[in-house]
């Protein structure tokens, strides 16, 4: 029963992957070709960009810092501790913080939004390189 649980949530996870990368990538690819090549604007993504890219890169933050949470044996690098009990809470409660923000003033300054997303990419980075310290205890579980 555990194993159908651990694969559930791991295909879940895989369809949600799948799906923001899809939903983020379709959103960028369109706000980089809807001024390089449109020979005019669109009078949507004009108005509504730094907002629709406000709340994607809020929510790649949370994911982010949230799959620490979702660790699977299939993954190469297990979560750190520090990660687990510390980074990610703090990442979180800033999301929450930044969301409240966002919803009451209708948008963040452009170098918070830009600060989650390295928030964001660093995490990401960090998962996907495995550390170089064998150290069984730096790491939540193995």
């Amino acid at each position: 029963m555990k194993e159908f649980f651990r694969t559930a949530i791991y295909v879940i996870s895989w369809g949600f992957r799948v799906l923001v990368n899809v939903v983020f990538g379709g959103f960028g690819l369109a706000f980089i070709l809807s001024d390089q090549f449109s020979g005019s604007r669109w009078p949507f993504l004009e108005t509504n960009a730094s907002g629709i890219s406000t709340v994607l890169t809020l929510i790649g933050t949370i994911c982010t810092a949230g799959s620490v949470y979702l660790y699977s044996d299939k993954q190469n690098t297990p979560p750190e501790k520090l990660s687990v009990f510390l980074t990610a809470p703090i990442i979180l409660i800033m999301c929450r913080f930044a969301t409240f923000y966002f919803i009451k003033n209708g948008s963040l300054p452009s170098n918070t939004v830009n600060g989650f997303s390295l928030l964001a990419i660093g995490g990401a980075l960090l998962r996907a390189q495995p550390n170089p310290s064998k150290d069984p205890e730096i790491y939540w579980r193995k």
